[in-house]
């Protein structure tokens, strides 16, 4: 075939030069409108700062998409394209350098990397970043006897209702059958989130009976003093003025003020 077109601007419209060859040709700053490229082959093409839009590219294939490579085969970073409003549905991207690619606003549906759903991959990263809710701590209230040291140790862990004070009323009087007199006492609140007001007529049941039995020294553990609950006033009304009182905010301290 021999070239027909030289060199200078020329207007094809409504034109049929279906199987043209252009090689070696600079096309700079053409205009394609309403054309049809279907079937067409490019190779060695520079399309740096096209526009393309209104494309249909059903069974296109790009490959070694890219600037060139210099003479010791390193391939320099190719400047960002944009895909706007774009259907890429069923495509496949394979050792494609997909560094930075952004993916804003997409139907991701089926989408796979590797072939995991990168549905998948977005609820495991979403599950991990969220806050991890703290497990619930089953409420309790320990109630041991340290008979070496002549003390009586008391627990409060979690949400204490009616159920655990019941069962602190009931094991603390148990215990005191074992406790010679003038023993220590420490009640430990580290481990408290709340205490319900029903708590209260038992606490004071108890510290009467905690008093009765000779109680010398009580030690409290009270991290963050809105756990208090009110102990150390109930202890104005149930306790006398002779015993003493001393409220520490961690388990070391405490230790130190009952050696």
């Amino acid at each position: 075939m021999e070239p027909t077109i030289k060199s200078g601007k020329h207007l094809a419209e409504k034109a049929d030069i279906s199987g043209s060859k252009f090689h070696g040709v600079n096309l700079s700053g053409a205009d394609f409108d309403d054309v049809n490229l279907s079937k067409a082959r490019f190779h060695n093409i520079n399309l740096s700062d096209i526009q393309v839009s209104a494309v249909q590219l059903g069974g296109a294939t790009f490959k070694h998409i890219g600037p060139p490579p210099d003479k010791d085969g390193h391939q320099a970073r190719q400047r960002p394209v944009m895909f706007e409003e774009a259907m890429l549905c069923d495509s496949t991207f394979q050792k494609v350098d997909l560094s930075n690619v952004r993916i804003i606003d997409c139907n991701i549906k089926g989408m796979t990397i590797d072939g995991i759903l990168v549905t998948d991959l977005l609820k495991g990263f979403r599950n991990k970043s969220a806050p991890q809710k703290t497990p619930a701590v089953k409420p309790r209230i320990l109630v041991e006897a340290d008979p070496a040291r002549n003390l009586l140790q008391l627990s409060f862990i979690g949400d204490i209702g009616l159920e655990e004070i019941e069962y602190y009323e009931k094991a603390v009087e148990s215990i005191l059958a074992t406790m010679p007199p003038k023993f220590h006492l420490l009640t430990d609140l580290t481990d408290l989130q709340s205490m319900d007001l029903v708590c209260v007529p038992y606490i004071e049941r108890t510290m009467d009976r905690l008093h009765g039995h000779g109680v010398a020294q009580i030690v409290r553990v009270i991290p963050d003093r809105r756990k208090d609950i009110g102990f150390n006033i109930m202890s104005l009304f149930h306790y006398p003025s002779g015993i003493v009182i001393i409220t520490c905010e961690n388990k070391a301290e405490a230790e130190r003020a009952l050696a």
